[in-house]
């Protein structure tokens, strides 16, 4: 299916509210969800987007758009709709767990690298940047994210990135009792890792941790590979918070028309890519 026409069917009136602001006339929170989404889905920056648009006019009325918008309204749009965006996600979110069960859930955290950010930790050491926070489904599909400083601590994020799921995954990092009382207060096994730090028990994971483990890891590198380090070509976090989240968007909107074709391949993103 054409991008374009992939966006629009997915991000319709029932997703997104097509309530229009006080801009020129044409510029509503549909189309600007739309367009946000359609960049990050072909990976062009905010010049080639517009370079884009003016030379295919078919694609700006498909996406709702009566005019081209220039490069400075792109930005402000980065700036005052990263809730949108993250709203966005949730809906799109809702209809991929509509659409598949979710028997497993594996929550992670996965560093964003930039000079704004502030220092944090990882498995790998530590970093100057942000942290995303994520939970996916056993067939690899994002289904709540949280973007964050880069020196907040995972555990606490852990309730918030909760769905109905039978089993709940977690390595040491999300291990306390707190933790567990969430995953069964959701009716959900956790089945998160024991800290020696933390629990007076011997370092151990659950064996459906370690065989499952790289689903999300997986996850991981697709989407730092999907987002092309966009996070670090705008500044403030509003603006990184808004193209993340496009791009987790643009990700499950590829996914959607891969279930709805009866083969969920989420690699499937690569191949709008310019």
């Amino acid at each position: 299916m054409i991008p374009s026409d992939l966006i629009r069917l997915v991000i319709n009136k029932e997703i997104v509210p097509g309530q229009k602001g006080r801009g020129r006339r044409g510029y509503g929170n549909l189309a600007r969800a739309r367009v946000l989404v359609y960049q990050r889905l072909m990976g062009y920056n905010d010049m080639q987007l517009i370079r884009h648009l003016k030379a295919n006019p078919r694609v700006c009325r498909t996406l709702g758009l009566r005019s081209v918008p220039d490069r400075s309204r792109i930005g402000r749009w980065k700036e005052k709709y990263p809730d949108m965006q993250e709203s966005l996600f949730g809906k799109l979110s809702g209809v991929i767990q509509d659409l598949t069960k979710t028997d497993i859930l594996s929550v992670d955290s996965t560093a964003l690298e930039d000079k704004e950010g502030n220092c944090g930790y990882n498995s790998r050491g530590p970093f100057v940047g942000f942290k995303l926070h994520l939970s996916v489904n056993q067939l690899g599909l994002p289904l709540r994210a949280i973007l964050s400083y880069g020196n907040e601590n995972d555990s606490p994020f852990l309730p918030r990135l909760l769905v109905d799921a039978k089993v709940v995954l977690a390595d040491a990092g999300y291990c306390s009792k707190s933790n567990r009382q969430a995953c069964r207060a959701n009716r959900s096994v956790p089945a998160i890792a024991f800290n020696r730090r933390r629990s007076k028990k011997k370092h151990w994971q659950p064996p459906i941790l370690f065989k499952k483990r790289y689903i999300i890891e997986q996850l991981n590198a697709i989407i730092k590979g999907a987002m092309d380090k966009c996070w670090k070509k705008v500044r403030g976090f509003k603006r990184k918070k808004s193209v993340v989240f496009a791009s987790l968007n643009a990700l499950l909107v590829v996914s959607i028309e891969s279930i709805l074709s009866g083969k969920c391949d989420i690699r499937a993103y690569g191949r709008y890519r310019c």
